[in-house]
């Protein structure tokens, strides 16, 4: 079992005092030495490596980062040390899924689909399209969670956290994902809401099939005394804790480096908290961006598979639901989480337009037609096929604003528009055309 939380809160009240200056610069610079000692070393013209050295030494160098650096708590200023013998005990006992996903666990080149994760994830919604919008996704095949966004008000009321907004808009939300799964005849789809303050959690647990989890987040191994109690929260109530990584290239290294320490992160999470580790590295709408990002995808899910480790990659794009752009970055996202050897991917893509509303059920179809046509290539066929797409992606104009839920979807069917229902059947011919393979979701309906 992961540490028990009076026994890690005493060891980190316990360990030798460091600024968080000089955490800072330990971590930088011993990130860029254990990775230039490995051969770790990005390639811009590679999008999903093939090397499995190089996958485990990826391995090691992350191993290796969190043996030397540890974990640091910024509110008492304390860094805490784990030996070599803490982490390959904790792993070990980690082996076994303890985290609720119940969801098969997959390998590089893996034949097995992914597993499909639906909803618009922690995004902000309006009242008013609230449940129109999670019917879109709930009415949709093959779906193993739900995932559910966050209302911006109750009953007109902007939610503020610490009020009585918070309660009820939190438990409104449940309600409504609740309600879109019955409506489709999809009771047992499991529903996961948003990460919130764990004092709400007790106020949802009443409705049926809904599975909590709780977001504990190690930036940059990192964690704060709230992130403690969080963990002692999940702990005593016996729900799954999840970690999530937005690593911000450049700020200790490049792709590379960046790497390293998400997989160090993702290895100390394992350790001490026993949960899975959620990859949603975002890359902007810029070429010298999307690559990197793309690399790092590829090689943390490869790490963690090859380490019988969760991987679940979020997809992003900057594009908005309604247009070409984000349907094919969604395909070119879901083609390398399944090669890579991830668990599932969350849908939808969760860029800074899906935030101002461009998000649809059939954003999260065509990640799933593509799943299951995709399903058993290689990675090196990937490594092929990738670049034709991120060339097509390139072609597709960049919107200037996003394409909300009521233009592309008749609020009175909560069926997709003619107008976008023909982009989306364009857009998959094109995709076709380059060779990527789609099923249809309709014979799984």
């Amino acid at each position: 079992m992961p540490i028990e939380p009076l026994e890690l809160y005493q060891r980190i009240s316990k360990a030798p005092r460091m600024s968080e200056m000089n955490f800072d610069r330990l971590l930088a610079t011993k990130a860029k030495e254990i990775t230039a000692r490995h051969g770790i070393e990005y390639e811009p013209a590679e999008i999903v490596p093939t090397d499995d050295a190089l996958v485990d030494e990826v391995w090691k160098a992350g191993y290796e980062l969190a043996l030397e650096v540890g974990l640091y708590c910024k509110d008492n200023r304390r860094r805490l040390v784990l030996s070599e013998q803490e982490i390959e005990r904790e792993l070990r006992k980690a082996s076994v899924l303890l985290t609720g996903h119940e969801l098969p666990l997959r390998g590089i080149d893996d034949k097995k689909p992914l597993s499909f994760d639906a909803g618009p994830s922690c995004l902000p919604i309006r009242e008013d399209i609230f449940l129109p919008l999670h019917i879109s996704y709930a009415q949709e095949p093959g779906i193993a969670r739900f995932y559910i966004g966050n209302l911006l008000t109750y009953r007109g009321v902007p939610i503020e956290v610490g009020t009585p907004t918070e309660i009820l808009g939190k438990r409104q939300e449940v309600i409504w994902a609740r309600e879109a799964l019955d409506r489709v005849g999809k009771q047992h789809v499991v529903i996961i809401p948003s990460p919130d303050r764990f004092l709400i959690q007790p106020h949802t647990m009443d409705i049926p099939n809904v599975r909590h989890k709780d977001l504990l987040a190690l930036p940059h191994l990192k964690v704060t005394m709230d992130s403690l109690m969080l963990y002692t929260y999940t702990k005593s109530r016996g729900l799954y804790c999840a970690a999530g990584s937005d690593p911000m290239i450049g700020l200790y290294g490049g792709p590379d480096v960046t790497l390293v320490i998400s997989v160090a992160e993702a290895l100390l999470h394992r350790a001490i908290f026993g949960g899975s580790f959620i990859g949603a590295f975002i890359w902007p709408d810029h070429k010298l961006c999307r690559n990197p990002i793309l690399w790092i995808n590829s090689l943390f899910a490869q790490v963690c598979s090859r380490q019988k480790m969760e991987a679940i990659l979020g997809i992003r794009t900057e594009a908005t639901t309604g247009t070409s752009r984000a349907l094919v970055d969604i395909v070119l996202e879901t083609i390398l989480s399944s090669v890579s050897g991830a668990m599932s991917v969350i849908g939808p893509p969760t860029g800074y337009w899906a935030r101002c509303g461009g998000n649809s059920g059939l954003d999260y179809r065509i990640s799933f037609e593509a799943g299951l046509g995709m399903a058993g290539i290689t990675r090196k066929e990937a490594s092929e096929l990738l670049p034709l797409l991120i060339a097509f992606s390139d072609k597709q104009e960049i919107p200037t604003k996003p394409v909300l839920f009521e233009e592309c979807y008749d609020l009175a069917t909560i069926q997709p528009t003619r107008e976008w229902l023909g982009l989306y059947n364009k857009t998959k011919k094109e995709m076709q055309s380059i060779g990527v393979k789609f099923a249809d979701a309709e014979d799984y309906r």
